[in-house]
């Protein structure tokens, strides 16, 4: 009977322990540059790197939030109620990587420390920019998307 309950209790550990191994890992930024600056305009935010800059467009609504990250507001914006639960839940923002682009529309992670662990949500980049500037916390662009035809039209 010890024996059995003894390999129940290792399975389960050795279980427990592998299906959370995936998040134990740190993300890996290789084939990636990290982004030293930004402008933003009325219509889009230019991410520069040393290598190069890429263009992305966003509405109004991003760009405001993304240019008043650091301002405090009497009433909080989307973002600083994201940045309130976030610090709630003892998690926070690491990184964020921009990481393609399809059909004109930019595709990014937004990568968040929680316990030990690192998850990593897909997010629209305005969003991930956002979360990244009131953290401090690096951006990441792709290297070939350094290189890519800039989009012309501002994504839904």
């Amino acid at each position: 009977m010890k024996r059995i309950i003894i390999s129940f209790l290792l399975g389960f550990f050795i279980g427990f322990f592998l299906s959370y191994l995936p998040y134990l890992r740190k993300p890996s930024f290789d084939g990636y540059v990290k982004v030293y600056d930004y402008e933003i305009y009325e219509d889009s935010i230019i991410l520069l790197t040393e290598e190069g800059e890429i263009r992305i467009y966003m509405h109004e609504t991003q760009i405001f939030s993304i240019k008043h990250a650091k301002e405090k507001w009497i009433r909080p914006l989307s973002h600083d109620l994201i940045e309130n639960i976030l610090k709630d839940l003892n998690a926070e923002v690491i990184a964020v990587s921009i990481d393609d682009l399809k059909d004109g529309i930019y595709y990014a992670k937004l990568y968040l420390k929680v316990g030990y662990g690192i998850r990593e949500y897909d997010c629209r980049p305005s969003d991930c920019i956002a979360l990244a500037l009131r953290y401090d916390a690096p951006i990441y662009v792709k290297e070939s998307l350094l290189y890519s035809p800039i989009p012309q039209s501002i994504p839904a």
